[in-house]
C-alpha cells in the first residue's frame, strides 16, 4: 500500500514539473478540450454550478480556496478517525499496528529525554493546577484552561508515565 502511495506521489510530482515547464502546451490542450461539442454543451447546461466550484478554488475571499481546503481536510481527518474507531471496536487492522508501533518507540527511547519530559509534564501539571481556581474535573484536566503545557497530564493513568 505504501508503495502505491509513493508511486502516485512520484507520478503527480513528475506530471506537475512537466506541466510547469510546458505551460503553453498545457494551455493549448486545455483550450482544445474546452472547444469540444460535448464540453461546450455541459458548460452551458451547468454554468451556475461550475461558477460556484470555480469560486471555491480561487485564493481570494473568505469562501475561496482556504475554506475549501479546510473542509476537505476536516472531512479527510473525520473519515480517518471514523475508520480507526471502527477498526478498534472491531479489533481489526488498527490493532495489528499497535504492537509494532509500541515496540518501535520502546526500542528507540532515550533515558535523558524520558526524564526531561517527565519533569516538563510535572511542571506543566503543577502550573495548571495552581492557575486553575476551579475544583471540577474539567478544570483539573485542562479543559477550561488548556493552554498550559502538560495540562492533561493529571488525567492520564500513571502507568503511561512509568514506561
Amino acid at each position: 500500500m505504501l508503495a502505491v502511495v509513493v508511486v502516485a506521489a512520484l507520478a503527480i510530482s513528475l506530471a506537475a514539473r512537466w506541466a510547469a515547464r510546458h505551460q503553453d502546451a498545457v494551455r493549448g490542450w486545455s483550450a482544445r478540450q474546452l472547444k469540444r461539442p460535448i464540453v461546450v454543451g455541459l458548460r452551458g447546461r451547468f454554468r451556475r454550478q461550475l461558477d460556484f466550484l470555480g469560486r471555491r478554488f480561487r485564493p481570494e475571499g473568505a469562501l475561496g480556496l482556504s475554506l475549501t481546503a479546510s473542509l476537505a481536510l476536516l472531512v479527510a481527518v473525520g473519515w480517518l478517525f471514523g475508520t480507526v474507531v471502527q477498526d478498534v471496536l472491531a479489533g481489526d487492522d488498527a490493532a495489528r499496528l499497535d504492537r509494532p508501533t509500541l515496540e518501535f518507540f520502546a526500542r528507540h527511547r532515550e533515558p535523558w529525554l524520558t526524564t526531561t519530559m517527565k519533569v516538563l509534564t510535572s511542571l506543566g501539571s503543577s502550573a495548571q493546577r495552581s492557575w486553575s481556581r476551579r475544583s471540577s474535573w474539567l478544570a483539573w484536566c485542562g479543559g477550561v484552561h488548556g493552554a498550559a503545557p502538560g495540562g492533561l497530564s493529571g488525567c492520564w493513568p500513571s502507568a503511561t508515565a512509568a514506561r
